[in-house]
């Protein structure tokens, strides 16, 4: 197929100088029908589940270098912006990046399954009939307006008078 059609996958399906049978992929009467199966999907390192399961390849798979399948990422701020301007990011062992999925789902982004009782500040007594902004208020660092949800100060005296 290269002897003719440009590699619009940018190497990303050469190993050894050597491109995969493009037609694992594409048929002969168009590259944008596809046989790429979710089953095959499903064998990468991106397993589609939930939500993931309605999005079109090319919302993921389509960025400004084009079309792109090996070198995009895998965690949640890879894709999604991350509206809590880091305040969840941890590198797990492997060194990737988590947070997300501790308070959210795959399934719907809201609501959250988050659990304060596993925090610093588990909610109890007067605290526990609070809503979440009472506490939690929007603020804005560098133009960034966002909800500041790891506060660090516990002190009676940080919140009352």
């Amino acid at each position: 197929c290269t002897d003719c059609h440009k590699d619009f996958h940018h190497g990303d399906f050469t190993a050894n100088n050597v491109v995969e049978n493009c037609q694992n992929c594409h048929t002969i009467y168009g590259f944008d029908l596809t046989n790429y199966t979710i089953e095959m999907h499903n064998k990468s390192r991106f397993v589609l589940t939930a939500s993931h399961l309605a999005v079109s390849c090319k919302q993921c798979h389509f960025g400004n270098k084009g079309w792109e399948f090996k070198t995009i990422g895998t965690n949640c701020i890879d894709c999604h912006k991350d509206i809590h301007f880091g305040q969840f990011v941890v590198s797990d062992t492997d060194g990737s990046l988590t947070g997300c999925t501790n308070c959210h789902t795959l399934d719907n982004w809201q609501p959250t399954k988050f659990d304060h009782s596993k925090t610093q500040f588990p909610l109890t007594g007067a605290h526990m009939k609070l809503q979440c902004d009472q506490c939690h208020k929007r603020t804005t660092v560098d133009s960034n307006t966002f909800v500041q949800y790891r506060l660090n100060d516990f002190r009676c005296a940080s919140c009352h008078s």
